[in-house]
């Protein structure tokens, strides 16, 4: 969800006035006012885009195509879009860390998790053992954590700490598949 900030100028006339919901129907990234529900594309003619995270405060919006296998970068501000990263397996999960500007993705081809800067350079695998289908992905960064989901043969949630130590399963029962998963950080629960 987008919130108001210093450089919204842009946001409130390209986008929606904030907050706004941005989401993906595959093909396009449409924007939902959050007040009036009105939706319009703000990206069209995607392959198959299927995860979406944004750095507002530099006006990047961030998605993964499962069909090209890569993640590109759209930049609000002058309408431009960038393949930032390629050579990958698909891609379901994607975080920004606005905090120090890096992306965090999964790969359920190769089973792993890897992380990178915002123009997809200093690549590395974070996590590479013991996951089967590495899904969704949330940062929790008040607390330094990464939460996935992988719904292989055993799902399960797991965490990390944003640098790959102290792994940790935190769910291991009453699972299928566990697709998305997103943070309430004020009641410390995980959806």
């Amino acid at each position: 969800m987008l919130t108001p900030q210093k450089s919204a100028q842009v946001y409130r006339a390209t986008l929606c006035s904030p907050p706004c919901l941005l989401v993906t129907n595959t093909s396009d990234i449409v924007a939902i006012n959050y007040t009036t529900a009105a939706a319009h594309s703000i990206i069209s003619g995607l392959t198959r885009a299927v995860t979406i995270d944004v750095h507002f405060s530099l006006g990047y919006i961030f998605w993964s195509d499962v069909t090209e296998q890569n993640i590109k970068r759209f930049h609000i501000d002058v309408a431009s879009t960038t393949t930032i990263v390629t050579g990958i397996g698909v891609c379901d999960g994607l975080a920004v860390d606005w905090r120090t500007s890096q992306l965090y993705w999964t790969d359920t081809t190769n089973d792993k998790i890897s992380i990178s800067d915002l123009n997809g350079n200093n690549q590395r695998s974070l996590v590479s053992s013991e996951l089967e289908e590495p899904r969704a992905i949330a940062l929790d960064l008040d607390n330094g954590l990464m939460i996935w989901t992988d719904w292989g043969v055993n799902p399960k949630i797991e965490r990390v700490s944003l640098t790959g130590n102290q792994r940790l399963a935190i769910v291991t029962t009453d699972l299928s598949w566990p697709n998305g998963i997103d943070l309430d950080k004020g009641n410390k629960r995980i959806f």
